[in-house]
């Protein structure tokens, strides 16, 4: 038995210990039968959680590969109030394939449902792909997205975010019109498109922004579309069609420094020395403020003036884009130890590209990136094979892996489950990278690499084991029906098995936050904490506060008293959301203006991870998106919250 199935061992001991003591409430939720609520998202088709990567999977039992997400649906009278606010009322290695987030709907069908040929409104999903809708900003006034939309956070971890954010600027729809006067005065509006596509770059959405340029018309942004497509060729890795782009032209005439960079990059890229440092004189003596830094690194490059390593410390990993990085990996200046974990988005996309850099780095910026879903799992595959281990370390994988750091560890475990064996040892194998994921924020890119792989089934008890890790997992890719069946096995087994009892309920909270075969419970989140090793503890305290509070936002009610829970958990100390996004937020979701209600989630939510936000924002946030018709959303994002907070 592997140590880690050794403490869970005696985790669930002591976990039935505790169950014993409210056996009675626990023999009537165990007892209680699972409705099966399937759900139509109102308004449209909502966009799918995700579909994992089949790659070559040796079984496939455990998550089909076409597996449809089941779609909740507003739960009935008798399982869910209406979701209640609480704020006062009113108001070098190896070659990847191409950088392409996963479709999250399948392919593009027919043409974007949109409803505008203004080139400022124009997108490019179609219903099937997410498409928000025509009336998307229908209701709100345009100052109120000229201030906001430049402010969208484009940093989030969480999957559902990253979505939510990339759908509001990808579809179709009229933007509000220009306020033509100000007192008298003209006012020039604010270049709305001009902003989205800077927004698409800097979120990561690459696949999606170069959808959006080639739909635009030719005359539309050509200064700024010439330098995103080629940031886009940098961040893909194609560094040779970047300086054929570079070589070929200054569109601005010389008016944009980041024409004279590009080319000065190519310079010492080709080791054209005499005219790199030409270009270095010239830009030196029109550099302003936001060149220094390129300026410093290409002194370094040229070796005029070498980085300390004081120097390469103090780097701002967030001041690196495509260019400054592209100077950086060519030159083989070192990378600032921030980039792989505070990066922004592009600048990891183009690190996973990069076959100069430590395979470890590059692995690790793929996690990020498929856990985000920025990212196709097949890359990650790829970097994964391409570590090296002996035989007896693939081999004997549960005890070799516990040597390793985080990365290498979930490579060898990939490369053990891949290489086929016992079932019950590949499981056991997955189910260690996925904890060995979550503590890292990564668990989604294992789940979705791991579990297709696995000959693990919920119609074979000797897995029922399993039932809690693969439940948690599926809930988590949002693959309901499947989660639910895990579940079940879980409370059939619960009667002989204590980890089968254990697994039972701790996967109820999930099938409550899914709202799809929700598991009726007298004992509700009370039988929940007793199930808990520590239910008196303040961790479990500051769990039973989260569920609270996700259940309320979802409509969905429980008996436990928020006075009990006061009672019980230790002061957290958290960023108090901004009081007039909050209000914002709540007058915008009551009156229906859908965009404006994603764009105000958004910036409350920020890019701090879902389970580490503020309760208020957490519900506010979870209130609007459903009164506005998104409760996938809502829903997905609720178990991040769950998951990450160890639940």
């Amino acid at each position: 038995m592997s140590a880690s199935r050794a403490r869970r061992s005696l985790l669930y001991a002591t976990a039935l210990l505790a169950l014993l003591a409210v056996a009675p409430a626990l023999r009537a939720q165990t007892s209680d039968p699972i409705t099966t609520v399937p759900l139509a998202p109102p308004g449209g088709a909502s966009p799918s959680a995700d579909t994992p990567s089949g790659g070559d999977s040796s079984g496939g039992d455990l998550v089909p590969d076409d597996a449809p997400l089941a779609a909740p649906a507003p739960a009935s009278d008798a399982q869910a109030d209406q979701p209640q606010s609480l704020l006062p009322q009113p108001e070098p290695s190896a070659a990847l394939p191409p950088t392409a987030p996963t479709p999250e709907l399948g392919q593009p069908k027919g043409v974007p449902g949109g409803g505008t040929s203004d080139p400022e409104g124009l997108g490019v999903l179609t219903s099937d792909e997410g498409s928000l809708g025509p009336d998307l900003w229908e209701g709100t006034d345009r100052r109120v997205v000229e201030a906001l939309l430049p402010r969208l956070p484009v940093n989030a971890a969480s999957p559902t975010l990253f979505d939510l954010a990339r759908r509001l600027l990808l579809t179709d729809a009229a933007l509000p019109a220009s306020l033509v006067a100000n007192q008298g005065q003209a006012v020039a509006p604010l270049d709305l498109l001009q902003v989205r596509l800077e927004r698409l770059a800097a979120l990561g959405e690459i696949d999606g922004l170069n959808r959006l340029l080639d739909r635009l018309p030719a005359d539309s942004e050509p200064l700024l579309r010439q330098r995103l497509a080629m940031e886009n060729l940098l961040a893909e890795g194609d560094e040779d069609a970047a300086c054929a782009e570079a070589r070929a032209t200054d569109p601005s005439g010389g008016k944009d420094s980041f024409w004279a960079k590009a080319l000065l990059f190519c310079q010492i890229r080709a080791g054209q020395r005499p005219e790199a440092e030409l270009s270095l004189a010239i830009l030196r003596d029109s550099a302003t403020e936001a060149d220094r830094f390129f300026l410093r690194l290409a002194e370094a490059a040229l070796g005029i003036d070498p980085l300390t390593p004081s120097e390469v410390a103090a780097i701002d990993a967030r001041r690196i884009r495509p260019l400054e990085f592209a100077l950086i990996a060519n030159m083989g200046l070192p990378l600032p130890p921030s980039l792989v974990r505070e990066g922004e988005p592009h600048t990891r996309l183009q690190l996973v590209h990069d076959d100069s850099a430590l395979l470890v780095d590059r692995t690790a910026a793929a996690e990020w990136a498929v856990a985000s879903r920025r990212l196709a799992p097949e890359a990650l595959s790829t970097l994964y094979s391409s570590f090296r281990f002996t035989p007896e370390q693939v081999d004997d994988a549960l005890a070799a892996g516990f040597s390793l750091p985080g990365v290498e560890a979930r490579a060898l475990y990939f490369q053990a489950i891949t290489a086929g064996g016992l079932p019950e040892i590949e499981t056991q194998v997955a189910e260690l990278a996925m904890d060995r994921a979550q503590a890292d924020g990564v668990y989604e890119a294992a789940a979705r690499l791991m579990l297709p792989r696995l000959k693990a089934s919920p119609d074979n008890p000797g897995f029922a084991w399993f039932a809690d890790t693969a439940g948690r997992a599926l809930y988590a890719l949002g693959h309901y029906e499947e989660a639910t069946a895990w579940l079940l096995l879980a409370r059939q087994e619960a009667v002989v098995s204590a980890q089968a009892a254990v697994a039972a309920h701790r996967l109820w909270p999930y099938s409550r936050l899914a709202g799809v075969a929700i598991v009726t419970s007298e004992s509700g989140l009370e039988g929940w904490r007793y199930a808990q090793p520590d239910p008196n503890g303040p961790r479990v305290a500051q769990q039973l506060s989260l569920l609270r509070v996700l259940f309320q936002g979802l409509g969905e009610s429980d008996a436990m008293p928020w006075i009990d829970l006061a009672l019980g958990e230790e002061e957290t100390k958290r960023a108090v959301p901004d009081a007039s996004l909050l209000y914002a937020l709540d007058d915008a979701s009551l009156n229906g203006r859908l965009g404006e209600t994603i764009l105000l989630a958004l910036l409350l939510m920020g890019e701090t991870p879902p389970a580490d936000t503020h309760p208020l924002a957490l519900n506010a946030v979870l209130t609007a998106l459903m009164r506005v018709g998104l409760p996938l959303e809502a829903r997905a994002l609720a178990i991040e919250a769950a998951l990450g907070n160890g639940i």
